[in-house]
């Protein structure tokens, strides 16, 4: 198979799943036989209801109901997800469209801020993920001014100014749960 008609092989398959939001695709070319392999079914859709797909980044939900970090953490497991992690500015200026969703959050300690997946619990300042990894490899650590705060304010936040800020975890707020592509 000519390097050209590969390359645009795989242009269209690229396009075709971006379009439809499922993933990569592999393709295995050897001499003139092409075997592609679609998405993992893992990559599909998370099984509860409310999510929405932005094209590129994965499937996000911002549940409204304030609840504490940890039950956050549950209730986004439950659902075959994940406390949101920030992968981008790109990523954290998508939350924009669901802010808007919900202007207001009855019983939120904090108005403009929702919970997402980082941490220090474990030491005091080394933020992790809800995967344990270091969040400085997430590839977003853009703190709000003044923050992160520190002792006792131990879970992570994304605010609507798309900047990050620790709090206690045992305070109730609106939190995003999120499944990659």
């Amino acid at each position: 198979m000519s390097p050209l008609l590969y390359a645009l092989i795989l242009v269209h398959l690229a396009q075709h799943a971006q379009q439809r939001g499922v993933g990569q695709w592999e393709v295995d070319i050897d001499q003139s036989i092409a075997k592609i392999k679609a998405p993992n079914s893992d990559r599909q859709a998370p099984r509860a209801p409310g999510y929405e797909l932005v094209p590129g980044l994965g499937y996000y939900k911002l549940h409204p109901e304030v609840r504490r970090w940890h039950e956050a953490l549950d209730a986004c497991k439950k659902e075959g997800t994940h406390l949101l992690i920030l992968n981008s500015e790109e990523e954290a200026r998508a939350m924009n469209y669901f802010w808007q969703k919900y202007p207001n959050f009855a019983g939120a300690t904090v108005q403009t801020w929702a919970w997402i997946g980082f941490h220090d619990q474990f030491k005091e300042g080394e933020y992790v993920t809800v995967f344990n990894d270091p969040l400085a490899t997430t590839g977003f650590m853009k703190w709000s001014p003044s923050e992160p705060h520190g002792k006792n304010q131990d879970c992570g936040l994304l605010g609507m100014n798309f900047l990050l800020a620790d709090f206690p975890c045992n305070s109730k707020q609106p939190f995003f749960c999120e499944k990659e592509l």
